[in-house]
């Protein structure tokens, strides 16, 4: 059996980027979303309790920059600044629960920094205590193909079309996979800290696209939400 998450990063970040990952579920596939807690638009998680269907998870930021880009290059890090990385981790995670009024049902990274490994080991360590799934377990394979910018020289994804989300839709491989995205609404503030801006108008308009919906049900994958997915020990 083929069984698909659809997970909208960066709910949080402006409000037209709120919006259209609503309308990405409303309308479309989308079945899962993460909230960036210190996103300008953070606050306006507290009404996502009115979609039952959409899991909701932690998009956990590093907010020092320059940490972050270590992190991404995957530089090891002193035990100070990882003593840091914790902090603000539950800090996060408090910030979540707090806007939510509830434990998050995954947690995935801004800029994938948890693939570096002692980033990784904190939310293992997470996963131990509460049973809570993140990006990338062996058992969900991260599918990162549906991306509007070119990820470095030598890359060539950069489809967001429906006829790019239909190839990637008929490669899906047998199992679970976990499908992120970045659909949203292009607004002013958006504009000014992200240069990933029209691309989200694009994806969404992909995900709402009834040939999509419809290839999905001829193929019969089965969308799920993180919620549903039983995620073992085994796993990790």
């Amino acid at each position: 059996m083929k069984v698909l998450i659809v997970n909208a990063d960066d709910f949080g970040y402006t409000s037209g980027v709120n919006r259209g990952i609503i309308s990405a579920h409303t309308e479309g596939i989308v079945t899962s979303t993460s909230v960036m807690v210190c996103g300008r638009a953070a606050k306006e998680a507290k009404d996502l309790f009115r979609f039952p269907q959409l899991s909701v998870g932690l998009h956990f930021q590093i907010i020092d920059r320059t940490l972050e880009e270590g992190l991404r290059k995957r530089q090891q890090v002193s035990s100070q600044k990882l003593q840091e990385v914790e902090k603000e981790f539950h800090t996060q995670l408090k910030e979540f629960e707090k806007i939510t009024g509830s434990k998050p049902t995954h947690i995935d990274s801004h800029h994938y920094v948890h693939g570096h490994p002692q980033v990784n080991d904190l939310f293992t360590r997470y996963y131990a205590a509460f049973s809570t799934p993140f990006r990338n377990m062996k058992n969900v394979k991260l599918i990162t193909d549906f991306q509007g910018m070119k990820i470095s020289k030598e890359s060539s994804r950069g489809s967001v079309s429906v006829t790019g989300l239909l190839h990637i839709l008929s490669k899906l491989d047998n199992g679970v996979s976990e499908l992120m995205c970045h659909p949203g609404f292009v607004d002013s503030e958006l504009r000014t800290i992200s240069r990933y801006a029209w691309q989200r108008e694009k994806e969404l308009r992909t995900l709402i696209d009834r040939r999509i919906s419809g290839f999905i049900h001829r193929s019969a994958i089965r969308l799920v939400n993180w919620r549903d997915v039983l995620v073992s020990p085994t796993s990790l």
